[in-house]
């Protein structure tokens, strides 16, 4: 019988293109978030910090709003802030907007702030991965593999703490996320959005 022997040796050429386009892949399904733009109010660290809250997520998706609003209440209230979703006071669905009316009626209640997040710009984004040398690879000679381009979501998020003793905004954040799930999105914003509102004085 003859026996066939197939060497352990890979081809370089094909896994390092394998491993250029696993990068490439990688980069446009994983998200980052930066804090953009930032504004405080200077009326902000004049008044007692807020201490009971209702988070908001604009969306006509009720669940991105839920899932929103829930996050964004655990992460403030880790800071110490009482935080209360708005479904959970505002039964109707697909909340568009903040009103005076709105506004009046959560003061009613006993709520001394708003924090409102609405996502106002989602776009697709090219961009380049140049390519790659290594001049000695897996036992081989030095190997270069081209670069390539690919697609990343760019979602940017715009944040809004009121007052409802005053009915001022008393901080705005505008994030970008670079990821292509709601959730990512959600958890990346509310995380900056809590720790944002406690350095600034504006949460407890």
């Amino acid at each position: 019988m003859q026996h066939v022997h197939r060497s352990s040796r890979r081809n370089p050429i094909k896994l390092i293109t394998i491993t250029i386009a696993a990068i490439v892949l990688g980069l446009g399904a994983c998200g980052s978030t930066t804090l953009e733009q930032t504004w405080t109010s200077a009326a902000a660290r004049q008044q007692a910090p807020l201490q009971n809250v209702v988070t908001m997520f604009f969306s006509e998706n009720e669940t991105v709003r839920r899932a929103g609003e829930d996050q964004l209440a655990r992460d403030l209230s880790k800071k110490g802030v009482r935080a209360t979703p708005s479904y959970a006071i505002v039964q109707d669905e697909g909340l568009k907007d903040l009103d005076d009316a709105m506004k009046s009626k959560l003061a009613s209640l006993g709520y001394d702030g708003v924090v409102a997040v609405r996502v106002v710009e989602k776009y697709q984004e090219l961009d380049y991965m140049p390519g790659m040398y290594d001049s000695y690879w897996w036992g081989y000679p030095g190997y270069y593999s081209s670069g390539g381009y690919y697609t990343e979501t760019v979602v940017r998020v715009e944040t809004k703490a009121y007052s409802l003793r005053t009915g001022e905004v008393l901080w705005l954040g505008l994030t970008r996320t670079v990821a292509d799930d709601a959730g990512t999105v959600i958890g990346d914003t509310s995380k900056i959005v809590a720790e944002q509102l406690t350095h600034n004085g504006i949460g407890v």
